[in-house]
């Protein structure tokens, strides 16, 4: 079966943007409205540090070897010009696979590990709509807010542990190209790396995190919060993500130290990664 022979026959199971309310569109890209990004732009804007990135691609060091692994023979076997990025839960790159010459092309836009593709950075991509929606989107062609990748089809699936997104693949590739098949490709993909996840990390830092959120019963907005300020995330790019205020954020976190009886951030550090 060719990969990328279109088919009538296989019922799609993933979400575009024609499938979104145009309202709800809109106002999803009111946060990106607001940064004035022009779609014409010839490089990314949103790009952690070299300190940042060090310490974000050690946390998700085990997710990358495993996805690695099982995206390896992929990489491989496509011939065309192609990249698989994978994030972390907002939408950050901590690593790119592809051939040599389309990661060094890549970079010349400023896009790499530490590169945000969340809607407030970069508008509408596969990655911040599967984030909006988590679960599997596709968005092809002149549908990207960007004028760089008009040329690209994109795939992204979330990467679920224990109930929750913690990260996403997402597969780029010429627009000439049908989806069908290679969605089915990169959920089951997925799937595997899901597995993978929880065989060969059953008592992981992530796991022992979500039952401490449970234990000091932490809201969902909570939860969210708390993981973005254990990844080193400031106030302002939390609250750019979420969409709210950043005194929001201030008194959010006040709330969290309250219930998780600590007094600063370096007590919170001790109690959730020791």
């Amino acid at each position: 079966m060719n990969l990328f022979v279109p088919s009538e026959s296989v019922q799609h199971t993933w979400h575009c943007l024609a499938d979104i309310c145009p309202i709800k569109v809109r106002k999803w890209m009111e946060s990106f409205d607001i940064r004035g990004i022009c779609s014409d732009t010839n490089r990314l804007n949103d790009r952690l540090s070299s300190p940042d990135i060090e310490h974000l691609t050690q946390r998700y060091e085990w997710l990358v070897s495993i996805a690695r692994e099982e995206l390896a023979a992929l990489n491989i076997a496509i011939f065309v010009p192609h990249v698989f990025v994978i994030c972390d839960p907002y939408g950050i790159a901590i690593e790119l696979i592809g051939k040599e010459d389309t990661i060094v092309g890549l970079e010349h836009i400023n896009f790499g590990v530490g590169t945000s593709f969340a809607i407030e950075s970069t508008g509408f991509n596969a990655i911040s709509l599967a984030m909006k929606l988590e679960s599997t989107a596709v968005v092809q062609g002149k549908e990207h807010s960007l004028d760089l990748f008009q040329n690209w089809s994109s795939i992204c699936v979330p990467i679920r542990l224990n109930g929750a997104v913690y990260g996403y693949v997402d597969f780029s590739f010429n627009t000439n190209m049908d989806v069908t098949f290679a969605v089915i490709l990169m959920e089951k993909t997925v799937c595997l790396i899901e597995k993978k996840l929880v065989r060969k990390n059953p008592e992981s830092k992530f796991e022992k995190m979500e039952k401490l959120y449970e234990q000091f019963r932490l809201t969902k907005r909570e939860k969210e919060i708390a993981c973005g300020w254990l990844q080193n995330k400031s106030v302002m790019d939390m609250a750019n993500v979420l969409g709210i205020t950043e005194g929001t954020i201030r008194n959010m976190l006040k709330k969290i130290y309250a219930k998780t009886g600590v007094c600063n951030k370096g007590e919170f550090f001790r109690k959730f990664l020791s």
